[in-house]
């Protein structure tokens, strides 16, 4: 293996594999160098069970370029390395167990780490029975509208651990939940000829989200093998990664027993259109609050305490503490299907988070009083978007 390439080229391409690795605080210390094409040098990172790879263009002399070669260095010092060249033409060279970088300035050796070459095996070549293509921007409002939630600096135990993506002829939904919370986003013209479904680990997306930051609207084909794992091939980069099995999720942990005409062991029952009728018709009372003012007003109160109590009392909404004489009074407009007076208590961290996130002057707060949940949706959607946050109330009284 010898070949020619441009210095700053190559520090580039590695650099960015390289902080990719360290946004994650995970990955392998030794990037992997193969040669797949006449003219092309795979490069090669492994962070947990996910890989990430790039192609760069270089030129190959002699007909060891040929030679299905696979060597091992150390990361960082290779990126140090090519980090103290001005953008030049320099020679690498594969001797016996070094990689010999010539220059103008002389020879530098790279260490070549024995042993690892057969480690990992790039099978994000394999051919999968379903591929999806979309584009970058798409992409990353999905992972922006899912993963504020999964990264919350809320302490619970997450229900998937990462994103339940579910694809279909009518619409697409992106679902992530913890034992209290849950968030659905959908986008109406997403849509596509066939149905898939799969869940991905935190850990991945927010890597691939970190790919998405230098993707700008390009063509993104995600590539499904049932059960097993999902490659996605971006412009530079190539990404494959487990999926979450489906399997062993327990979704009896969720919530509460009182909680089951929602979710229960069928999990298709709360994705599709169950779900559906009821985040959209059956609430009690239905909200309209002014966002800030009701994120304001709950900051205020649960200085001293995290659970606060909402009182609605037909077009007046009242938020205070149990023990305290603390309260915030506001106008809202109130729209009664059972109810004309509730009171329901909330985890105040969960609102302040979900109503952060949530932007527009108005929200809706549909009221579920004896399911014991809420529901926060923006007031005005985009086109064929929707967001729910859905939220259990601790106690009703």
């Amino acid at each position: 293996m010898y070949f020619f390439v441009s210095s700053f080229y190559l520090f580039n391409r590695l650099n960015a594999l390289y902080k990719i690795k360290s946004f994650n605080n995970s990955g392998s210390e030794y990037f992997f160098f193969d040669i797949v094409e006449n003219n092309k040098l795979n490069i090669i990172n492994v962070i947990s069970e996910n890989i990430i790879s790039t192609k760069i263009k270089v030129n190959f002399i002699g007909k060891q370029s040929i030679k299905k070669i696979r060597i091992a260095v150390y990361a960082k010092y290779m990126i140090d390395v090519l980090n103290t060249y001005s953008n030049e033409t320099i020679l690498i060279k594969k001797e016996k167990n070094t990689l010999n970088i010539y220059s103008k300035q002389g020879i530098c050796e790279i260490p070549i780490i024995i042993g690892l070459t057969n480690l990992y095996k790039t099978k994000i070549l394999e051919y999968s029975s379903i591929k999806i293509t979309l584009l970058s921007n798409i992409f990353l409002k999905i992972l922006n509208n899912t993963l504020f939630y999964v990264n919350s600096n809320i302490k619970l135990k997450p229900v998937f651990n990462g994103v339940y993506f579910q694809f279909s002829t009518c619409e697409s939904n992106f679902v992530v939940k913890d034992t209290f919370r849950l968030v659905k986003y959908s986008i109406k013209k997403l849509v596509f000829n066939k149905n898939v479904e799969f869940f991905i680990p935190k850990k991945s997306l927010n890597i691939i989200k970190k790919i998405l930051e230098n993707e700008k609207k390009n063509n993104i084909v995600i590539v499904y093998k049932h059960r097993l794992n999902i490659v996605f091939y971006f412009k530079h980069y190539i990404f494959s990664c487990p999926l979450i099995n489906d399997n062993k999720q327990n979704y009896d942990f969720i919530i509460n027993k009182n909680y089951d005409f929602i979710i229960n062991k069928n999990y298709d029952f709360i994705i599709n259109k169950n779900y559906d009728f009821i985040i959209n018709k059956n609430y009690d009372v239905s909200l309209i609050i002014d966002r800030l003012l009701f994120l304001n007003s709950i900051k205020r109160i649960s200085i001293l305490n995290k659970f606060i109590y909402l009182y609605i009392n037909y077009n007046e909404l009242k938020i205070f503490e149990k023990d305290t004489i603390n309260y915030s009074k506001m106008k809202c407009k109130s729209i009664f299907k059972n109810f004309k007076k509730i009171k329901m208590v909330f985890n105040s961290k969960f609102l302040i988070e979900s109503l952060s996130y949530l932007n527009g002057k108005l929200i809706y707060f549909d009221l579920y009083y004896l399911n014991k949940i809420g529901i926060l949706r923006k007031f005005t959607d985009k086109k064929g978007e929707s967001i729910h946050i859905l939220i259990m109330s601790t106690i009703t009284t």
